[in-house]
């Protein structure tokens, strides 16, 4: 099965926590957010990036700017 960005895929295989907690890091938009991900992952040398959650996505990968 390929991985597709909306709706959210967990890895097949990984367990989803029991216990979740808010994160730690400060939030920005989700469109920052996406870009900044993917540049750090492409810093690792990652390639065919799926980023999956709630959101909807552009065809270039960003999310729209107007969800919730």
């Amino acid at each position: 099965m390929t991985p597709t960005a909306y709706p959210l895929q967990w890895p097949i295989g990984w367990k989803r926590t029991q216990n979740p907690e808010f994160s730690k890091f400060k939030a920005g938009s989700p469109y920052q957010e996406s870009i900044d991900i993917n540049r750090q992952l492409e810093l690792m040398g990652a390639t065919n990036i799926v980023i999956s959650s709630n959101m909807q996505y552009r065809a270039d990968g960003l999310p729209y700017a107007r969800q919730g």
